[in-house]
């Protein structure tokens, strides 16, 4: 507040002979305002709104949902960096291709055991009487036999097991991604499978070809049918999450991207 009292008085409006109560730009100060109280000036004063809106801070442009704002103080540079992209294109995270894969499991399992169950049957039946025999002498407190490999499957029905697994696996991932471009187990979980962009920088997109489907299903399918692979499926599932675009090997070696497809 100011301890000068101006003189006079501020204009009339058309009208009335004296000014109602209200704010006047002050006499002595003009960056300030003085309260009139319709008989005479106030010590009571404030900062004009025409030098407030003057030093405004101009409004910063609204950003799209979802988009990170600026980290600092207006008129600094936004160093918080891009938000991740969601939505149908955005690369596909672990958690999804995870579940999808389970999925995926799960129906060439079903889908294997249902081929073979006439297999399965008969060494089950051929299993049956060794088994009871265990079962029979170890509650008459003997040390049953031990199974000797020959009498669970032979080497031809290992053979054909694997040969059925490998060979309904390779189609179910195959076929699959070129026909439709995702497998069962990704089509629950909303992903799909595209051709990566061959440049730095060139978009991802397109169906696969052929060759793409059967790579990717063949370093998908054969680590996981021996021990002695399994150290590629831990790398090739453990892979997405220090790739910059969260590929797995078998889409390095296919040239392929996991994409959300909605």
């Amino acid at each position: 507040m100011s301890d000068e009292i101006p003189v006079g008085s501020p204009p009339a409006p058309p009208g009335r002979h004296a000014a109602p109560g209200g704010w006047y730009a002050d006499p002595v100060d003009p960056a300030r305002e003085r309260y009139w109280d319709g008989w005479q000036w106030s010590r009571q004063t404030r900062v004009s709104e025409a030098t407030t809106k003057k030093h405004r801070p101009r409004p910063v442009a609204s950003r799209p949902h979802g988009q990170a704002g600026p980290s600092g103080p207006p008129g600094q540079p936004d160093h918080s960096g891009p938000s991740t992209p969601r939505g149908p294109g955005a690369l596909a995270g672990w958690w999804h291709r995870a579940g999808a894969a389970a999925l995926d499991w799960l129906f060439v399992s079903i889908v294997t055991t249902a081929v073979l169950a006439p297999l399965y049957l008969r060494i089950g039946d051929r299993m049956e009487p060794v088994l009871r025999e265990m079962f029979l002498e170890a509650l008459a407190g003997r040390q049953p036999d031990q199974i000797r490999p020959e009498e669970m499957m032979s080497q031809q029905e290992q053979m054909i097991i694997l040969l059925v697994s490998v060979i309904l696996g390779l189609a179910y991932h195959a076929v699959f991604l070129k026909w439709r471009g995702a497998t069962p187990g990704k089509m629950i979980c909303g992903l799909k499978v595209v051709a990566a962009g061959a440049a730095e920088g060139e978009q991802d997109g397109g169906p696969l070809v052929w060759r793409q489907a059967l790579t990717r299903a063949m370093v998908w399918v054969f680590p996981g049918q021996h021990t002695c692979l399994w150290p590629i499926r831990v790398i090739d599932i453990v892979l997405p999450v220090s790739d910059p675009r969260n590929r797995a090997l078998h889409d390095r070696m296919a040239g392929t991207v996991v994409v959300r497809s909605r």
